[in-house]
């Protein structure tokens, strides 16, 4: 048997690691130095100060100006369905036109008198329906009026019948009478 002195190789792989941790950690650590006095020459470090704010909501705008002109890729002539005479002019050369804006007014002057004709007949039409309102609201009068002697007639009736009866009779009693004296004499 061979006595060594050496630890085995197993060994030497396990306690390996376990050295290299102790050396690490042992280097690592800091050495202050000793007494009061070196404590007091320290400093603390210094306080950063932080404010904080709410949150505001907001629209960042961004212009950009650049000086330049602005020409039309095209032009539009412009026609009227109508012939006239210009009246007014509202927009000119250069000035922003909007869909549906006027541009100018034109006088037609024979329109402007068949417009103040076609007036004219519908205030006589209107005219003529006043009148025929009144004349349906007298006509109506006269309708009532008429059912009023209808009634009138109607109830009328019965008498003239008893009267007619009353007449007859007493014309059968004096022929009655007529003969019987014509025969008495």
């Amino acid at each position: 048997m061979t006595d060594t002195i050496f630890p085995s190789r197993r060994t030497i792989q396990l306690l390996s690691p376990v050295l290299l941790v102790l050396l690490l950690t042992a280097g690592c650590q800091r050495h202050e130095a000793a007494g009061p006095a070196a404590e007091s020459d320290k400093q603390p470090p210094p306080v950063s100060s932080v404010t904080t704010t709410r949150p505001v909501k907001k629209t960042f705008v961004y212009k950009i100006e650049q000086p330049g002109e602005i020409e039309a890729y095209m032009q539009t002539p412009i026609y009227s369905f109508l012939s006239g005479y210009v009246e007014s002019v509202a927009k000119d050369i250069g000035d922003r036109v909007a869909e549906g804006e006027v541009l100018a007014v034109l006088s037609v002057p024979e329109m402007v008198e068949e417009h103040k004709e076609k007036k004219a007949l519908v205030a006589q039409a209107d005219v003529e329906v006043e009148l025929a309102k009144k004349l349906e609201a007298g006509a109506a009068k006269n309708v009532e009026y008429m059912d009023a002697k209808i009634a009138e007639a109607t109830a009328a009736r019965p008498r003239g019948v008893a009267e007619l009866g009353r007449a007859e009779s007493q014309y059968q009693r004096l022929r009655q009478l007529s003969t019987i004296s014509a025969d008495a004499v």
